[in-house]
C-alpha cells in the first residue's frame, strides 16, 4: 500500500503547526520541510478547504491549526487529498463487472473498515505524543 506524497506532506505540515507556539509562514513551513513553495501552496490550500488549518492575517500572519490537535484525526488528513478508499470497485459498481458476485470482496472491504477505524482513532495529538514519549525513552538510555 502506498501513501501518496501530498498526505504525508500534509500531515509533517500539521505537525510542525502542532508544535509551534505561533502562526507559521508558507516559507517557514517549506523550509522546515523541504517542501518547494509551489507544491506545499496546494497542500496548503486542501487543509485549508478541509477547516484543519486557518491563516491568520496582519502582524502576527501565518498558518495555524483550526482545532485543537487531539481533535484532528489522520482519517481528516488523508481526506484531505484521497477519498481513502484502496479499492475502487468497493464504492463504484461500474468498475468491475464482479461487483455483485466477487468473494474477495467482502474481505477487501472488511480490510477498508479496519484501515478507517485505526486512522479515525488516531489524532495528531496522538503522533507528537508517541514521539514524546520515544524521545523521553532514548534520553533516558
Amino acid at each position: 500500500m502506498k501513501i501518496n506524497t501530498k498526505i504525508r506532506y500534509g500531515l509533517r505540515t500539521l505537525i510542525n503547526l502542532a508544535l509551534s507556539d505561533k502562526p507559521l509562514l508558507l516559507k517557514d513551513i517549506a523550509e522546515n520541510n523541504n517542501i518547494s513553495v509551489k507544491f506545499l501552496e496546494h497542500i496548503i490550500h486542501d487543509l485549508k478547504v478541509k477547516k484543519l488549518i486557518i491563516n491568520y492575517k496582519g502582524k502576527k500572519s501565518g498558518y495555524v491549526l483550526a482545532k485543537p490537535a487531539n481533535k484532528i484525526t489522520i482519517y481528516e488528513v488523508f481526506n484531505a487529498f484521497d477519498d481513502n478508499v484502496f479499492l475502487d470497485c468497493l464504492t463504484n459498481k461500474n468498475v468491475c463487472d464482479r461487483y455483485n458476485s466477487c468473494i474477495a470482496r467482502i474481505f477487501w472491504k472488511d480490510f477498508q473498515n479496519h484501515i478507517n477505524e485505526f486512522l479515525k482513532n488516531k489524532t495528531l495529538h496522538d503522533i507528537l505524543n508517541n514521539t514524546n514519549k520515544n524521545k523521553l525513552k532514548k534520553n533516558k538510555k
